[in-house]
C-alpha cells in the first residue's frame, strides 16, 4: 500500500531515538500537531484536540536529525503517510499515524537556526527504507571552519 504525500507541523515530544538498523541508521520520533485558534468573543486562546505523528527518517537524514533536533523544537516534516496498525500488550487493536520522513526543517516561527552543511564526502549514502544496501559513515565531529 503506498502512502501519502504529506507536510507535518508540530513539536517533538521528546529526543530523538537513533539507532543502526542493518547498515544504515533510523531516527525514530514523535511529533504533537496542536492547532488552535482565538476566540473572537473573549481573545483567550482555544486549543484543539491534539494529533501524535510518529516520525521516522533514515540514513544521513537520520544522523542529521539526531544531532539537530531535541524534545520542544518546532519541525516541519515533509514524507510519506502511513497508518500502522497494531496490538497492545493487553490484545487492544491501535493504530497510529507514521510518517516515512524525507525532508526536515526547523520551524522559525518562535527560533533562530544556524545551518551547518555536511562535508561533501563524508555523507553517508541514501538508502531506502527496508533491506539495507549499504554501510554508513558516522556523521563527521563538528568543527568551527566553514563546510566549503
Amino acid at each position: 500500500m503506498q502512502g501519502i504525500r504529506a507536510t507535518v507541523v508540530g513539536n517533538l515530544t521528546a529526543d530523538p531515538v537513533v539507532k543502526p538498523v542493518g547498515a544504515t541508521t533510523v531516527a525514530n520520533f514523535d511529533v504533537a500537531v496542536n492547532d488552535g485558534y482565538r476566540d473572537k468573543n473573549t481573545g483567550a486562546w482555544v486549543d484543539k484536540e491534539t494529533t501524535y505523528v510518529r516520525a521516522a527518517a533514515w540514513a544521513q537524514l537520520a544522523e542529521n536529525v539526531g544531532d539537530t533536533l531535541s524534545k520542544g523544537d518546532e519541525v516541519v516534516l515533509t514524507g510519506t503517510l502511513s497508518l500502522e496498525q497494531y496490538e497492545t500488550k493487553e490484545g487492544d487493536k491501535r493504530s497510529a499515524l507514521v510518517l516515512t520522513v524525507t525532508e526536515v526543517g526547523v520551524s522559525l516561527r518562535w527560533s533562530v537556526a544556524e545551518v551547518k552543511k555536511v562535508k561533501k564526502g563524508t555523507r553517508s549514502p541514501f538508502v531506502t527504507p527496508g533491506p539495507a544496501s549499504a554501510a554508513v559513515t558516522p556523521a563527521p565531529a563538528s568543527s568551527d571552519a566553514p563546510p566549503f
